[in-house]
């Protein structure tokens, strides 16, 4: 895949899936702006992947619509504008059942998981419409395709973020903008590993939920996600794409 001449902003791109995707996207000619919350752990990622291309960081919370205006209005001014939009960020606050979760964790779940993506879709959408072309590509988890035990508001926020994808494409594909969403089964992150490491069991337990018997790469999550970002996706919109290895099957 050749992104040559590409510009892409990654949101959640600090650490795990969205820092190894924008690795990727520069080694394949690419330039990206990636964004994280916690500055010292995007300083960190931007010193890393200079080494592969041009990349530029903008600190945001992704949950601020004004914050996430500004960096794609900064992204369009350093790049001369933007192709791709990867709505990256996301995370649970807790693992717990949802009669034992506090309001505030909802607030957390619904505001990282949905509401930043609202945010990142309404910040790009005037710049695609105005040139008659973009992509956005939305992470999401199978949890929010089949329901996951005690990650309830999480999963109701991820499939919240898959319903608007399919909205959204019905609004904006009169203008040559897809709207997709890639969703991703446990992957192997810095968090996930040290979950991994506490869980009595561990990998080889969890592996057993997946038809292929593996947890994910952090390669496959980002493999996916250049997939439905690249040219050979020309007549695609509104769908959810699983790199997942099996842990659901939705027709």
């Amino acid at each position: 895949m050749d992104f040559t001449g590409k510009n892409i902003v990654i949101t959640g791109a600090g650490a795990g899936v969205g820092k190894k995707a924008a690795e990727k996207f520069l080694e394949h000619g690419a330039r990206v702006m990636i964004n994280d919350l916690r500055e010292d752990v995007l300083d960190q990622a931007e010193q890393y992947l200079k080494a592969k291309g041009e990349v530029v960081s903008f600190a945001a919370d992704v949950t601020d619509t004004e914050a996430v205006r500004a960096m794609a209005q900064k992204a369009i001014e350093t790049f001369g504008g933007v192709d791709i939009w990867l709505n990256n960020a996301g995370t649970a606050k807790e693992v717990k059942l949802f009669i034992e979760q506090p309001r505030e964790n909802w607030d957390f779940d619904i505001g990282i998981n949905l509401i930043a993506v609202l945010n990142g879709c309404k910040a790009i959408l005037p710049h695609f419409i105005e040139k008659k072309a973009g992509k956005i590509v939305n992470t999401v988890s199978d949890a929010g395709r089949v329901g996951e035990f005690r990650l309830a508001v999480y999963s109701a926020a991820k499939a919240g973020v898959i319903g608007f994808t399919k909205a959204l494409a019905r609004e904006v594909g009169r203008y040559n903008i897809m709207v997709n969403c890639v969703s991703l089964g446990t992957t192997k992150t810095e968090n996930i590993n040290a979950m991994l490491e506490m869980m009595p069991g561990g990998e080889e337990k969890m592996a057993k939920l997946y038809a292929l018997r593996r947890i994910g790469e952090m390669d496959d999550a980002a493999n996916a996600l250049l997939l439905m970002s690249s040219d050979y996706v020309t007549w695609i919109t509104g769908q959810t794409l699983s790199s997942s290895g099996g842990f659901s099957f939705v027709s």
